[in-house]
């Protein structure tokens, strides 16, 4: 059974086979930095922070180094029933806001990608998301806007969306695809959850953190908790491909910790690399829609 981007979905919605597309496959080699070219149409941009976080995207989408020196991408091509889709990924010089948006400065001056995803790991703050789970958000909560008064603070928190293009993109994964949706993993299977995700500069490490308690309150549906998606989806909120459409953005967040006293590093590969395969079977959803 096909369903657009992912084949093969067996029972219970359990996706059976990594295959994306009729004959789908992967071009890479050394050449791919002859391809970069300024009229080169480069459809994805993939930011990851941590180098475990890139190591897993490039294994999975089967990337190589352009030769940039400073600040590195790596590229490739996957063939999707959509049509062979460009790809991109680099890696800021450090966590936070910050450095993504320098990095997001750099990846379009020098790429000007459709689409940007950012992909790696988070904190799972609702009941229903398990270790090594994937939450995928189209929208994002910054929640370190506040004022400051003598006796209490007064949070503002602030919402942004991705495109409406993006949205129905990520509609229709879930659609075909069950939610939540279950993907094949390198142990077993997980499963891949469409909600909202928090973000801002704290590392949260403490279940009774009067930032989980004022994400819980902005909405219950508030899925996992990281520190980049703000920067990301400001900057691409105030910038524009050099054609002048819209950025598209999607966060992808592989569940390594519970942002609780419990968190540590034991997770981190395996929720890295769900992630990156989670990217690898929503692309074909969104390349037709550039």
């Amino acid at each position: 059974m096909n369903h657009g981007g992912i084949t093969n979905i067996g029972d219970g919605n359990t996706v059976a086979n990594n295959a994306i597309g009729d004959n789908a496959s992967v071009h890479v080699g050394q050449q791919r930095s002859a391809e970069k070219r300024p009229d080169a149409a480069w459809h994805f941009g993939v930011v990851t922070i941590l180098a475990k976080e890139t190591r897993a995207v490039l294994d999975v989408l089967g990337l190589t180094d352009d030769g940039a020196v400073g600040q590195r991408f790596y590229t490739g091509r996957l063939d999707v029933p959509g049509g062979a889709t460009n790809l991109v990924v680099t890696q800021p010089s450090g966590q936070g806001q910050r450095p993504i948006m320098a990095a997001l400065t750099n990846l379009r001056d020098r790429y000007d990608p459709a689409v940007v995803a950012l992909v790696g790991i988070g904190g799972g703050m609702h009941g229903d998301v398990a270790m090594n789970d994937v939450v995928i958000a189209t929208r994002v909560v910054f929640y370190e806007n506040r004022k400051l008064l003598p006796k209490r603070t007064l949070r503002r928190g602030q919402e942004l969306q991705a495109p409406s293009v993006i949205t129905h993109a990520v509609n229709a994964f879930f659609t075909s695809s069950g939610e939540p949706a279950t993907l094949p993993g390198g142990a077993e299977p997980f499963r891949v959850h469409n909600g909202l995700i928090g973000t801002g500069e704290a590392v949260i490490a403490n279940a009774a953190d009067e930032n989980r308690h004022y994400l819980t309150g902005y909405n219950d549906k508030v899925m996992a908790v990281e520190m980049e998606a703000g920067g990301l989806a400001q900057f691409c909120h105030d910038t524009t491909t050099r054609s002048g459409t819209p950025v598209g953005w999607v966060v992808i967040r592989g569940i390594s910790d519970h942002a609780d006293a419990a968190k540590d590093d034991q997770h981190h590969d395996s929720a890295a690399v769900n992630a990156a395969q989670t990217l690898r079977y929503l692309i074909p959803y969104i390349r037709p829609r550039l």
